[in-house]
């Protein structure tokens, strides 16, 4: 389910009922009327009865003022919070300002429309303009593009036509599906996607370095636990011109190779410690693709943006779960 920012305006007369029926609909919302701080949302008239009389000197006071602070860092730590902003008129500057901010950001941004408002043209930048609540809730449910996956490659800084899978680069002689062409793919994706969720673009590209090579040391396509040491014994070297290429340091070449090597294993890397995020990421991702044997525990997961793409990840697997034939990523992705 999504993350939403509601942006809109304190005489939207629409806006409790927007956020209730989020909420119903399993999302998480973010409600500037009720912001976490527990001083009720922000009005200048708060500040001063006579705010609308304020020249610009009085204005940038204003802004200083400890309540303006407050409420500022409450909505810019949710503007970052959030994977997605609902912008629900009639509002005002502020409100188009967030959701500025939030499509500027590559994140999913609505305009809801509940009573027709002068039109914009601008509204074109956004991904949905809508009079049909349930049209937003239809859009909301997680879904995910072929320009979704390659926008993510590219936040990352991959090129995905240097990363091809053919049966040949496998230790096993019997090429089956279940860690096969189109497993290594789907992990792929998912360390692209959760790297751009968790805005951590290098950890996502050395973690999907390591999905590229994570399962080709297996010699069964059953329980394997050494078959991510497997991988890096047999396989890291075989693609150092690759990681030449994405200028992979020392440093981070011990942590993809840990990252592989845990993926079959128990982790000794914690939180906090070098290289973490990478294999969390490998990890995440891997068992995101355990949708394909139906055993997937979302509470073994380590980060909350990994269950969201839970559904994507479900989704990509009913339209790739035959693939097992040489392919590069781009064919399979279209």
């Amino acid at each position: 389910m999504a993350k939403i920012y509601v942006a809109s305006s304190w005489r939207n007369q629409y806006y409790p009922e927007v956020v209730e029926r989020l909420r119903e609909a399993g999302h998480k919302v973010y409600d500037f009327r009720n912001p976490p701080h527990g001083q009720g949302g922000f009005k200048w008239q708060n500040l001063d009865p006579d705010f609308d009389k304020w020249g610009v000197s009085e204005y940038r006071e204003g802004l200083k003022h400890p309540a303006s602070e407050l409420q500022f860092q409450a909505d810019l730590d949710a503007l970052n919070w959030a994977d997605t902003c609902l912008l629900v008129l009639p509002c005002g500057r502020s409100a188009h300002t967030e959701a500025g901010w939030m499509k500027g950001s590559g994140k999913r941004t609505i305009v809801y429309i509940p009573e027709m408002q002068e039109p914009e043209l601008m509204y074109k930048l956004f991904d949905l303009v809508s009079g049909d609540f349930e049209e937003v809730l239809e859009f909301l449910k997680d879904k995910i593009t072929q320009e979704d996956i390659f926008e993510a490659f590219r936040y990352i800084g991959v090129n995905h036509a240097d990363f091809p899978l053919s049966n040949s680069m496998f230790t096993r002689p019997v090429h089956e599906p279940l860690h096969g062409i189109g497993h290594i793919y789907r992990t792929m994706i998912a360390c692209a996607l959760l790297a751009q969720r968790l805005r951590m673009p290098r950890a996502g590209l050395i973690a999907f370095c390591g999905a590229y090579i994570h399962d080709l040391g297996r010699t069964n396509d059953y329980k394997d636990d050494e078959h991510g040491m497997n991988a890096v014994n047999w396989h890291f070297d075989k693609y150092s011109e690759l990681w030449e290429k994405y200028a992979l340091t020392d440093e981070e070449r011990v942590y993809l190779k840990q990252a592989v090597i845990q993926h079959s294993q128990k982790e000794w890397t914690r939180p906090g410690d070098d290289g973490y995020d990478v294999m969390a990421i490998l990890k995440d991702a891997d068992a995101l693709d355990r949708c394909r044997i139906g055993d997937l525990n979302p509470a073994y997961l380590r980060y909350s943006e990994s269950r969201s793409l839970i559904e994507i990840i479900e989704d990509i697997y009913w339209r790739t779960s035959e693939v097992n034939e040489d392919i590069t990523i781009q064919e399979f992705i279209e």
